[in-house]
Formats: C-alpha cells, sequence, structure tokens
C-alpha cells in the first residue's frame, strides 16, 4: 500500500479507521467473500484487506516470503494486526512463521478443521448454484465471480443456513 498512499498523499488512517480491526486476508477472492458477509451480517466494525497471497509452499523462497509479508503487515497496521490464511501447508507455515510475533494469524482450520479454503464455507448446494466449483470438483478461483457475489448475489440469492452458520462461525472467530 505503501506506493499507492505515496501517490494520494494521504496517511493509513485515510485508507481504513484506525479504530476498526483490520483483518488481512489472502487475495481477493477471500476478500470479496467476506466484505460480502460483513454486509449481510451487519459487521461494521471490521475492515478488510487483501494481499496478493503468501506465498508458494516448498519454493525456495518461500521462509523469506513469508516473513517479509508479517513484516510489511505489522508495518501498516502497528496496533493488533490480524491475517486470515487459508488451512493448507502454507497457512500453517505463516502462522508457525509469526508464532511469537505481533501479528496474529489464524487458519481457516482454526475455526473449524473442515474450513481449508473459504469456498470451504459454502455449502454444497451454494458452491454448485453459485458457480464457486466446477463439475469436475475444482473451486472457481475468478474475482470476477467471488466480486459479483459481493456486489449482487449476497443481496439476491438465498442461502442455505449451513452458509451463513459457518460465516457466523468465522465472524465471531475473528
Amino acid at each position: 500500500l505503501k506506493p499507492i498512499k505515496e501517490a494520494l498523499t494521504v496517511a493509513n488512517h485515510t485508507l481504513y479507521d484506525p479504530d476498526k480491526k483490520v483483518v488481512f486476508v489472502e487475495g481477493i477472492t477471500d476478500y470479496n467473500y467476506m466484505v460480502a458477509f460483513k454486509k449481510k451480517l451487519k459487521k461494521d466494525d471490521i475492515v478488510f484487506l487483501p494481499i496478493r497471497g503468501i506465498g508458494k509452499f516448498g519454493s525456495k523462497e518461500f521462509e523469506d516470503k513469508q516473513k517479509e509479508i508479517s513484516k510489511r503487515l505489522i508495518k501498516i497496521k502497528k496496533h493488533s494486526p490480524i491475517l486470515m490464511v487459508d488451512g493448507d501447508n502454507a497457512g500453517k507455515s505463516m502462522k508457525k512463521t509469526n508464532n511469537d510475533s505481533e501479528l496474529t494469524v489464524f487458519t481457516l482450520t482454526d475455526v473449524k478443521p473442515e474450513f481449508k479454503t473459504i469456498e470451504n464455507l459454502f455449502s454444497e448446494t451454494d458452491q454448485k448454484d453459485l458457480g464457486i466449483i466446477t463439475d469436475n470438483g475444482k473451486y472457481v478461483k475468478h474475482s470476477s465471480k467471488s466480486s459479483l457475489f459481493k456486489s449482487f448475489d449476497i443481496y439476491t440469492r438465498n442461502l442455505s443456513k449451513d452458509t451463513e452458520e459457518n460465516f457466523k462461525l468465522l465472524f465471531n472467530h475473528i
């Protein structure tokens, strides 16, 4: 965000309210789903900010990248920064990397063991109806799909009770 802030000549408090809880999420898809449910559940005390992933698990530069990401997030949000990550190996590694850090990292599996990715919070029926999952079982991770959900589907679709309860559980954890 630093180059953007410098270009706009604004301080942190202009990009987000410092009195609100800031939760960084792994990417734009997670961001779109979380903002949609923030609106639906009327959770006005939280701000979500997306980052561009936490690195490819097993790559040579993986650990260094995670440490650098952590440093940057702590610098952006000096008080109680939070990062929500997937329950995969990269997410678990990020949590371990920040065990003794100012950055609080939690995995979706910390909320519920079945929650590996944000898409797991949607019921099977909602995954199919919303086009979040393909016929062969692969998740659709396109920002356009999640953006449509955030801007339109969250208001026009009747979601299953399971989906709504899963997101309530996640927000309660946050």
